[in-house]
């Protein structure tokens, strides 16, 4: 087993990591948010002293001088030590930290593995995946098969649970058939028989996520969740997906608009994603009431306000 293998096992108890968190009032900082990130900072520093430490050592037996007692016994070789390793320390979790901050989306692949990591993360975890989109494999179209192999593998983890909110069965047709004859950047024109199939495997994974027959292994038992199906009229125009520590915020870019669509449209269309990762607990938790209020069976209107105004039940 690798060595940075060994410290991700051992942050890998949610109980005693958030109670960990909580003691030493650790939530509100993304480093410590995330317990992969804090496993390759234990690593760090467990690096840093081996390479601090094993010189001198090294040094010591070759020489036969005490070079750790004499190090010591300089105040000003101590002082440089000291104030060298706090300046390192300080560097590596202020850069840490700003790059875990924010992590900006422009792209569906981007997207799409960005969200590949934030469900495995998710695995085990009592709280999963709340996933908001207008369809259960947003970007698909605009993603190579081979590249979304592994989101499409995470989604159907039996042992993450995933809440989704995406679009009711007759909107998403409808939706889609705005698609129809756009030449797209990696699957080609669209055709209906295209269009039908991935709507077909969109439902597989709506099942599978329910714990219902489909032709994806079930979810097991606890982290099955029913699906909630909305009209397009009910959704907005961005996606998020949140996890207990993480939250991607991303508007679709592109797509032919809903009640005029483009007929005849010529060359490709270049649909993509805009948006960020954070870690910031505010945006986590603002987008976790906003899923909320779309999750509530009250919160939507009625099935009859479809799109463009047409019946979608």
């Amino acid at each position: 087993m690798r060595f940075q293998d060994l410290f991700r096992r051992a942050c890998t108890d949610e109980s005693k990591w958030d109670r960990f968190r909580r003691k030493h009032g650790l939530e509100e900082f993304g480093v410590f948010a995330d317990k992969e990130a804090w496993s390759y900072t234990v690593l760090f520093l467990v690096t840093i002293m081996c390479l601090i430490l094993i010189p001198l050592a090294i040094a010591s037996i070759y020489s036969g001088r005490n070079y750790v007692c004499l190090f010591l016994e300089s105040p000003t070789a101590l002082f440089t030590f000291v104030t060298g390793t706090a300046t390192l320390f300080g560097t590596y979790f202020t850069v840490l930290a700003v790059l875990d901050r924010k992590h900006a989306i422009s792209s569906f692949p981007q997207l799409a593995e960005r969200l590949t990591k934030l469900i495995n993360r998710a695995a085990k975890s009592k709280e999963g995946v709340l996933f908001f989109a207008y369809t259960i494999q947003p970007g698909a179209w605009n993603v190579t098969e081979e590249r979304y192999a592994s989101f499409k593998q995470a989604l159907t983890n039996p042992r993450v649970k995933i809440r989704s909110v995406c679009l009711s069965p007759s909107a998403h047709d409808a939706w889609l058939s705005k698609f129809i004859n756009i030449q797209t950047m990696t699957h080609g024109t669209i055709k209906t028989e295209r269009k039908d199939l991935f709507i077909k495997e969109c439902e597989d994974i709506l099942n599978c996520l329910a714990g219902r027959k489909s032709n994806c292994i079930p979810k097991d038992e606890g982290y099955r969740v029913e699906p909630v199906r909305l009209p397009y009229k009910a959704m907005p125009g961005f996606y998020f997906f949140v996890s207990a520590e993480r939250a991607i915020l991303a508007a679709p870019i592109g797509i032919p608009r809903i009640g005029n669509p483009p007929p005849g449209q010529q060359g490709a269309i270049e649909v993509e994603a805009l948006g960020f990762e954070t870690t910031d607990r505010r945006i986590v938790q603002m987008l976790r009431r906003e899923f909320a209020r779309y999750a509530e069976p009250m919160a939507a209107p009625s099935e009859t306000q479809g799109i463009q105004g047409e019946t979608t039940e």
